[in-house]
């Protein structure tokens, strides 16, 4: 029986599956993340059948999936959620951003869908800087770590950074309401893609300026503070705990990156990253 074994964070993943046509739909769940962490615990998962297809984790039936898309997607919530679920009770809080490190010195982008954040993340990447995430980062302590996950790109932006993208041979397709996400793999395109614990040294917020020029501001504790609680995904932290964690992270304030064209924003985060 073909399986699938990697890493997220402490926890090792193992999916066994029978029918080897759904083998290219759960490529999807797999990343080549390099993580430096001692594995905890371990999940086990077998998908039997060739169609419906049984899920089963840990030896418990879960559900019946009809398609290999649904498969995926079942397996995907159900270990993630174990992996958040495992982040929260070791005391880290779960905020929507992505996570990146210029010179030494790494910083937190926090901002709406649509904002820009993938496709900043992904001209960071172009520029030779770790992006360690695009979608999770887990705080504690004024440090962060990236939930390790495939960057998710929408058809537009894999359009913007074409030279990029086309350095993995083969990026898998998710369905995502009535879009396709397409699922890339840093590593895969042969960058040096880190997992690890840093301290964050800023925090940024990408609004988007499309089509103007990309400018950075000053924003007060206050501000950053309130942005940071808007982006907290609230996965079982106690309220004392998460608002403890953001205003720690917030106490020195802030930054507003208004995202125009996403290669001069990336020069100003340079220039922050270098005060």
């Amino acid at each position: 029986m073909p399986v699938l074994d990697f890493q997220i964070l402490a926890c090792r993943v193992l999916v066994n599956f029978e029918d080897s046509r759904i083998g290219d739909a759960l490529r999807y769940l797999v990343q080549g993340a390099t993580q430096h962490f001692e594995i905890k615990q371990e999940f086990s998962y077998h998908i039997h059948g060739n169609g419906p297809w049984l899920i089963w984790e840990e030896g418990d039936f879960v559900q019946t999936a009809k398609t290999p898309a649904g498969v995926v997607n079942i397996v995907y919530q159900r270990i993630y959620k174990r992996v958040i679920e495992r982040m929260v009770l070791s005391g880290w809080i779960s905020i929507h951003g992505a996570m990146a490190t210029i010179n030494g010195a790494s910083f937190l982008m926090i901002g709406n869908k649509g904002a820009g954040k993938s496709t900043l993340a992904m001209k960071l990447l172009q520029s030779g800087y770790e992006v360690h995430g695009d979608e999770m980062v887990f705080i504690s302590n004024d440090h962060g770590v990236s939930l390790p996950r495939a960057f998710h790109l929408k058809k537009g932006t894999a359009e913007l950074v074409r030279d990029t993208f086309d350095r993995q041979a083969s990026v898998p397709e998710v369905e995502s309401g009535p879009h396709k996400i397409q699922a890339f793999d840093p590593s895969l395109a042969g960058f040096d893609w880190n997992i690890v614990v840093r301290p964050i040294d800023a925090v940024v917020l990408i609004e988007p300026n499309h089509g103007e020029k990309s400018s950075l501001e000053t924003m007060s504790s206050f501000e950053i503070i309130r942005h940071l609680a808007n982006q907290a995904f609230e996965s079982g932290e106690t309220p004392g705990h998460l608002i403890r964690e953001i205003s720690s992270l917030g106490k020195s304030g802030g930054q507003r990156l208004r995202n125009g064209d996403p290669s001069s924003s990336v020069k100003i985060l340079e220039q922050l990253c270098a005060t």
